[in-house]
């Protein structure tokens, strides 16, 4: 069932950050690919041409991509660019007949932030948050 993302939060531990957010994207994981492919791998006839990657067979290390938030922008309400690390929890809206949404949480700082003023507009930014090792996933109740 779809559903939709009005109600969800982000909450930063330690600085108490907090800003009307319109949109939060790009909270991926890669994982990392090998590629052993060498001057003597077996021949066209045997892999059609094709590198020879591992990370179907050997796990690799995962990298978590970066968190964007998209947010209205309030000059004096910056956010903590210039901190450490600090754990960072994103909770999603409760499910129709739920208790308690999803909870994806972590440590994480953010790395940048660009703004946008303009004339006739809602002055906004994009905060990006890197992720920092490995986040947890608490799913619905």
């Amino acid at each position: 069932m779809a559903a939709i993302g009005f109600g969800t939060t982000v909450v930063f531990g330690t600085s108490g950050f907090s800003a009307a957010m319109t949109a939060i994207t790009d909270m991926s994981e890669e994982r990392e690919v090998i590629d052993t492919t060498h001057m003597a791998s077996p021949t066209e006839d045997a892999i059609d041409g094709y590198s020879q990657p591992i990370a179907e067979s050997l796990p690799g290390v995962k990298t978590n991509g970066p968190i964007e938030m998209a947010i209205q922008y309030v000059p004096g309400t910056e956010p903590p660019i210039n901190r450490l690390a600090e754990t960072i929890t994103v909770t999603f809206p409760t499910p129709p007949g739920g208790s308690k949404g999803a909870v994806f949480a972590g440590d994480g700082y953010v790395s940048n932030m660009s703004r946008a003023i303009e004339v006739k507009g809602m002055m906004t930014a994009v905060v990006t948050i890197q992720r920092d090792g490995k986040w947890t996933v608490a799913d619905p109740t």
